[in-house]
Parts: C-alpha cells; structure tokens; sequence
C-alpha cells in the first residue's frame, strides 16, 4: 500500500509541476535557438562547402524553432521565433531555388501581421519589404519602382526606424546602371546612418561611384606571387571578378563568366580572392576548367586592392572597357551582352 501511495503522489507532483516544466523547457528550447545564431562556425575553403554548410545550419535553425513554436506557441517570444523561421524560409529558398520554402515564408509573414500589435506590426512591415527586395531580380524595371516606392513609404510612415539607412543602402544597390540615382540613395542613407560599420559601408559605396567611367590602374599579386598589371590588358573588354570560397553564389557566378568568355574572345576575367590560403582557390579554378589570372594577398576584406576600390560583397564582377574605364559595378548580369556593348563603341 505504502509504495502504491508513494507513485500516487509522485504523479500528482509531476502534474502540478507541469506548468513550471513547461517554462523549463521553453528556456532550454530558446537558448538553443540563440546558440545558433554564431553561425556554421567552420573554416571553408573550398568549393561549393560553404553554401552546403551554410543551408546545414539554416536547417538546424529550422529546426530549432519550428521545436520551439509547437512547444510554446504562447510563449512571449512567439512573435520573434516566427520572425526568425520566415527569414531562414526566405534564404533557403534563395540557397535551394525551393517555392515552397518562399511559399511558407509569405504565410507565416501574412499570419504574423494579422496577429501583430503595436510594434510588431513594423517588425512585420520591414520584414515584407526585405523580402520583396530580395526576390527582385535586374531587369525588372517596373517592380523595382515598385520597390522604391514601398521604401519611401515606410521612411515616411517611420522616419525614426533605425533600420532605414540599411534600407536604402539597399535599394541604392539596385540601381547600378543609373550612378545618378544610386548617389542620391547613399547620400539619403548616409543621413541617417548612425553606427560606424553602416558610416564605412556608404563611404565604399561612394567610392566605387566615384570611380566609374575614369581608368583602372590596378597591380595585383598572382597565385604564384608574381605581380601583374590589370591596365596590361587595354584593348580587351576585363571583367574584375571578386569572390572568396566562403560565398554563397561563388560557383553560379564563375560559371555566368566562365560562359560570357567562351562567347565573346575579346573578354577576358581576372579574379580577386578575398580567401586565407590560395591552394583552395587554385583547385577551385582547376576543377572549373578556367585559367584566369586571380589576384590573391591573403588578406581577405583587408587587402590593399579590395579596400582601395571599396569592394564590400562578394561574388561581385565590374567591367572595363577597351580603354580600361570602369564601365560597371555590377558585371553579373548578362556580362556577355555588356561586353559586345562595349566593344561595338569602339
């Protein structure tokens, strides 16, 4: 009888001590999400790992939060964790090329604001706009007015966010053939800027603006430590192509450039590595089947050519016409198109 009384009791303490299990284990739930916000944490150094073990570790995001939103659906922090889980959705989809994912970013996004109050409805604001500018691709000249529009919008419905310098950094991005507006972006956003790494990342903007249509005098050190001069190469269209092992996009972008010269002989591509060590970046290159001369000091964002030119993401290619003029900053989109441009203006 005595030990019958004894698992009665025990199951009735369990019971009552449900609810404060419960917010034990929301806790453990939420510091495991919070521990994957440091990243992969891998040194990679080689082709096609990065973007692998990048989508891994948005997977165990996923995960942890899909874990906590059924666990604790009505705790405090609900609101965010759905934030969160959207936006691993959202650069999945980008990673992967998965409907799906964008599919049920947009319906937790659409859920969210129907449930937002005060603060969060921004939260959610923001967070809907961030998406549309990132599902915007070149060319669409219509749906980036769109963009812009929206953009201004929100800066008059909430001139104190403390995001909007992003924003329009941002949006000053999707203008790269229009110098014009893109500076009357940046200088909007410097305006507003208020932290040092936002301040640095306007002024490189400003200085690769500054250096188009004027020649490119660049020296660079090769994989084999020799030293090579880029204006060498007057008379042929050069595309600058910077990347690091480490970016997402790297292989899509080498292969964009690596047909764009099969198409035009007069092109030619030199590579800036913006990687720790060039065995990686040489076995890259082999197994791509190119032969381009690349830049390399082992610097990373640190090296004297990148931080020169205002270089501040990668995979990105400029262009220089036959005379050696920086033409464009933006060289991904149809380089074989904008070459053959280039060359008919001779």
């Amino acid at each position: 009888m005595r030990s019958r009384m004894i698992v009665f009791w025990m199951l009735v303490l369990c019971y009552a001590l449900a609810p404060m299990a419960v917010a034990e284990t929301a806790e453990e739930l939420w510091r495991q999400v919070l521990s994957l916000d440091a990243g992969p944490g891998e040194a990679l150094q080689e082709q096609g790992k990065a973007a692998e073990a990048i989508l891994s570790h948005l997977r165990k995001q996923e995960q942890a939060l899909r874990k906590f939103l059924e666990s604790a659906p009505e705790d405090q922090r609900a609101f965010e964790a759905g934030m969160r889980l959207a936006r691993m959705l959202q650069i999945q989809s980008d990673l992967t090329g998965s409907p799906g994912s964008l599919g049920e970013a947009e319906r937790i996004f659409e859920e969210l604001d129907r449930k937002a109050v005060g603060a969060q409805k921004v939260e959610v604001e923001f967070a809907k706009l961030a998406m549309q500018m990132r599902l915007y691709r070149p060319g669409d000249a219509e749906r980036r007015e769109a963009l812009l529009g929206a953009v201004k919008q929100f800066a008059k419905r909430h001139p104190e966010d403390r995001r909007l310098a992003a924003l329009l950094v941002e949006m000053a991005g999707l203008y790269p053939e229009q110098p014009k507006t893109m500076r009357g972006l940046l200088g909007e956003a410097q305006q507003l800027a208020r932290g040092d790494e936002m301040r640095a990342r306007i002024a490189d903007d400003f200085r690769r603006l500054d250096l188009l249509g004027k020649p490119l005098g660049l020296e660079l050190t090769g994989l084999n430590g020799k030293r090579f001069q880029v204006e060498n190469l007057r008379g042929r269209v050069v595309v600058l192509f910077f990347f690091g092992l480490f970016a997402p996009y790297t292989s899509e972008a080498v292969e964009t450039l690596k047909k764009a010269a099969a198409e035009v002989p007069e092109l030619v591509v030199v590579g800036v590595s913006l990687d720790a060590r060039p065995e990686p970046v040489e076995a890259m290159l082999a197994g791509a089947g190119v032969h381009w001369r690349v830049g390399f000091d082992g610097m990373g964002w640190e090296g004297r050519a990148v931080r020169s030119l205002g270089v501040n993401s990668a995979p990105s290619a400029w262009m220089l016409d036959p005379k050696g003029r920086l033409r464009s900053i933006s060289a991904l989109n149809e380089p074989a198109k904008m070459a053959r441009q280039l060359l008919r203006e001779l």
